[in-house]
Order: structure tokens, then sequence, then C-alpha cells
């Protein structure tokens, strides 16, 4: 019997070290007063709902009682724990400093060290408005990872009000905001790039400087004159009290400011931050502040809280340890970049452009996957053009070079910094000549579609509400309709000389791809001057625009 994808069973020896990881945490928790509760796994839907809006609720594992009523299992411990004060004790003295070790379950795709089910462990102090429980919670996430030696962590902090006065002092609201504040938040510079055409130019100024810079309090010195809300100016106050407190506790050079930090869950009202580690390029801990929770419950009061994985500190300390038992001579310096390059189409053109920047590769690597540059700086991963978002995502490289049709159809979680210009190719619906579909000529009442954009291809004929059938392939897409397979292809084409041959036309074009200059979101904080120096070599626009 199997069991179900996204579950596992914890042998003896596994389960000794995840124990081990929650009693850390635990006399962490009591020794600065933290009492720990316990919530049912089980919430009504519309609980979790109230507390974390749609698209968290989408995640959920649901069923239904024999009331009918729609439960879910808990996808985390934040929203449980403020329908319990505004409940069980919400006559209690304030402030109240709550802690959990618990178990979560999300019906998500599975991550490193998160699965559908998988540990929560952290702490919420509720009743305390104040820029000290700022500080106190951040300082105390700092210190408790620390004593488990997973790190050192770093971490950055942003407020929610400095982002939304940011983009209220250039002028944005309501949809044009949220739109910005989105590709803010994914980095995603090269969609943001996009809509700043259309807005002045100063206002695209401050938000280029936006998506890439981070720093202390020479970027709240930037932000005061832009942020003219009171909201605002109140949110750099606590941030630079936040930087102070953490300088003084022996941690200034860990913390620092992040416009882009953006929160997942949507009731964060104050200061948020995440902390990571070089060894994983996912975050190990976050938190922040979320004053408006409670009031969801019909109780107010101010709330702040972090959290951590507890499979991920497992992941961290395991690839510590590793690292400490290898030799110094062969220990790799922590700025060092290991870039994914594609094979194929864009190789040539990738290698040249890094050459420029001064990354050369070797011009003969043989059969080697893993090659050093000629100078020995940096490491080079030579992939399949389909694979390499899969090793940015994961960390197993710090950043690389990509089609943005192979973005498209990997629903990474990756950043997009720069459209590198060269590898043009567009998205297409192509088609017989003699069937006229170019011309008007309507389709097939049940058509197919033949391709390798299987996402794609699904996503343009479902805007347009056209029923149809999806044949994946992986080669000879054009031999389809010839032989009757597929009515029409969706398909790339460069110079269009291959559908010519096969007496073939585009009906629509779908989008233009490009090579995209990728990374991972934890190791551009990690690696940021490494990584943010080969940008502004591979492009030069944004080394006078960040630094303008």
């Amino acid at each position: 019997m199997r069991l179900p994808i996204g579950v596992r069973d914890w042998l003896p020896a596994e389960l000794s070290k995840k124990r081990g990881i929650e009693r850390s945490l635990r006399e962490a928790f009591t020794a600065n007063r933290y009492v720990e509760i316990e919530t049912p796994h089980i919430e009504r839907l519309d609980t979790i709902a109230a507390g974390l809006g749609a698209r968290m609720t989408r995640q959920t594992l649901r069923f239904e009682d024999r009331h009918a009523a729609t439960l879910a299992l808990r996808p985390e411990m934040t929203t449980p724990i403020a329908r319990l004060v505004a409940t069980r004790l919400r006559e209690a003295s304030l402030p109240l400093r709550l802690a959990y070790v618990a178990p979560v379950f999300r019906a998500e795709q599975p991550q490193e060290g998160r699965m559908c089910e998988f540990t929560q462990a952290g702490i919420e102090l509720i009743g305390a408005p104040d820029r000290e429980a700022d500080a106190e919670v951040l300082l105390m996430a700092i210190a408790t990872l620390d004593a488990l030696h997973v790190g050192p962590l770093r971490f950055d902090i942003n407020h929610v009000a400095v982002l939304e006065g940011l983009l209220a002092g250039c002028g944005l609201s309501g949809d044009e905001a949220e739109e910005i504040r989105h590709r803010l938040a994914r980095r995603d510079l090269v969609a943001l790039e996009q809509r700043l055409h259309d807005l002045p130019a100063s206002t695209a100024q401050h938000l280029r400087w936006a998506g890439l810079a981070r720093g202390g309090r020479e970027m709240l010195e930037r932000l005061a004159p832009i942020c003219t809300t009171e909201a605002a100016q109140e949110g750099i106050a606590r941030l630079a009290y936040v930087l102070e407190r953490a300088a003084a506790a022996g941690y200034g050079d860990r913390v620092q400011i992040d416009l882009g930090l953006v929160r997942e869950s949507g009731y964060y009202t104050g200061i948020v931050f995440e902390g990571y580690v070089d060894e994983l390029g996912l975050p190990l801990c976050g938190g922040g502040r979320y004053d408006n929770l409670l009031t969801r419950f019909g109780y107010h009061a101010a709330a702040i809280g972090w959290t951590t994985g507890v499979e991920r500190l497992l992941i961290a300390a395991e690839r510590r340890e590793r690292t400490a038992a290898t030799p110094r001579q062969k220990q790799k310096k922590s700025d060092r970049l290991t870039i994914a390059v594609p094979k194929g189409a864009l190789y040539a053109d990738a290698t040249a452009r890094l050459a420029a920047a001064g990354i050369r590769i070797p011009s003969d690597p043989g059969r080697r996957l893993l090659v050093e540059t000629e100078d020995g700086e940096a490491d080079v991963l030579l992939l399949r053009p389909t694979d390499v978002p899969a090793y940015v995502e994961i960390g197993a490289a710090d950043c690389g070079i990509v089609g943005k049709d192979v973005l498209w159809e990997s629903d990474r979680s990756v950043c997009e910094l720069a459209d590198l210009g060269f590898g043009p190719c567009r998205l297409v619906v192509a088609g017989r000549r003699l069937d006229r579909y170019h011309e008007g000529a309507p389709l097939p009442t049940f058509f197919r579609a033949a391709t390798k954009f299987v996402h794609s291809a699904e996503s343009y004929f479902a805007e347009r509400d056209l029923p149809v059938q999806i044949v994946p392939l992986h080669g000879s897409v054009e031999l389809a309709p010839l032989v009757g397979l597929a009515d029409v292809i969706v398909d790339l084409v460069a110079t269009g000389a291959t559908l010519r041959e096969h007496d073939l036309v585009v009906i629509d074009e779908i989008d233009a791809s490009t090579a995209r200059f990728i990374v991972n979101p934890v190791r551009f904080r990690a690696k940021y001057q490494a990584i943010t120096g080969l940008l502004r070599r591979l492009h030069p626009h944004i080394a006078s625009e960040d630094r303008s």
C-alpha cells in the first residue's frame, strides 16, 4: 500500500532529530515567557476564510461533517489562534504570549521541507501594539534559530505601510498600485519594466530602485521624502527602531530592509520579516504584525508573531553539518555564484553574453555538465533548458538564463530580473494553409491542438471558451496537422521557415519570448552583491537606473 502524495512516515532516527529541534524550540519559547497552546487539526472553512482570504483558503484540504458543514484541516496556526483568543481568551489580561509546535496541512505542490503535512512552530504576541513588540519578536526569532545551529540566519524586514506609501507617493492607487505591488513582490523586474513605460520618468525611477534595492538606514533616508502618508512615516520610524535594536543586540549586519518583501498571507498590517540561510533556497522563518486579524473574529487587539517550519530547520541543520565536515580547502566562498546555462538554441548567445560580463566558460567542456569558469570564481551548470527553472527554484543554482517560453510552462517560483533580448521567437497557433483557418474559416466542432506547450495552449483556448483536445507532443509537432493527428498546432516560431516547409500558416500569435536572467528569491538576498553585480554587467541599462 502506498502513502498519499505529500505525506511521509518518520523512522526512529529521523524522528529523533525532528523531536530534538521541537524540544529546543519549546525550551526557547518557555525561556522567553511564551506558553504553548494547542488548537484542533480541523477548523470550519469559514473560519479559515475569514482569516486568510481566498488565495490561502484554496490551498486547504476540506471535507464535510454529518451536518453538511464544510470543514478543513488547518493550513497554518495564526488564524486558529486568533479564533481561540477572540473566543476563549478575550477576558485574559494583555499582553498574551502564546506559542505552538503543531502539524498543518496544505493542498499544494510539495516543496523542500514543506509537504502537504508539515510542522509549524512559532509564537504570537497579542495585545502589544508598540514598536518595542516589533523588535522583541524579531530579536527572539533570531536568537531562537541561532540556538539550533542552522545559521547564521539573516533577516529582511519591510513594513506594509512603507510600500503603500511608496506607491501613493508615486501617484499610484487602486488596481494600478496592486499590479505594481504584485510585480515587486515577485521581483519580476521584466514585467515591472513593461508597466513603467507608461509612467512618469521620476515614478519609474523610484520603482526600478525599489525592485532591486536592499540595505539599512540609507534606504529609509531615500524613502522618507517619497512616502508622504502618515502611516508610511510611522512605518519608516518603526523600521528605523528595529534596525537600531538589532544593531544594539549585535545583529546589525544580519538585518536589512527589502522593499520587495511581501508576506503571502493577506492579514499583515505592519512590519513583516523573513529569515534565510545560504544553504537553503527557501525562507526558514517569517512573520509580522497583523493588528486587524482578531477584529475579524469580533475582538480587537494588536498582534505580531513569527513561524518556522520544523522540517526546513532539519534540512538546514543537516546541510550545515555537511558543510562543516567538508575540508576547508574545498569549501566555496559564500558569494561564489552557481549559474545555470541552457544547452541548445540559446547556448551560444548565453555564453557570449556571460563572457562579456566576465563569466567565461571553457570553450570545450566536453561531456561535463558542471564546470568552473576560466578564472575559477564561479560554477556553471550546463542543463537542458526545461531544467533551468527547477535548479534555480530549489537553489541548486543561484541564477540562470532561460527562454521565457520555458517559464510559461514551468510554474516555478523564480524572479525574472532582466530581459536579455536574444533568442527571440513567438508562440503561435498554426494550421494547414488549405484549411484557411487563418482567413477566418470556422474550426471543427471538436478540434485537436498538438503542442509541447500544454499549459500555454490550455490557457489560450480557455480564455476564448474554445473546447479543444490538447494532444501533448515532445517533437515533430509540425507533422500533426499533415497526418490528421491534430487540426492545429501551438508551437514556437523564430523565422517561420519550418512552417513554410510544411505549408503551415500562423493563425494567431499568443506571446513573444526572449532569454531571461532569473534568480532564486532567497539567493538574491543571500548573494545580493554578487548577483546584482552580474546583473549590471549583463544588462547595462539596469546599472544606470537602480543607482540613480
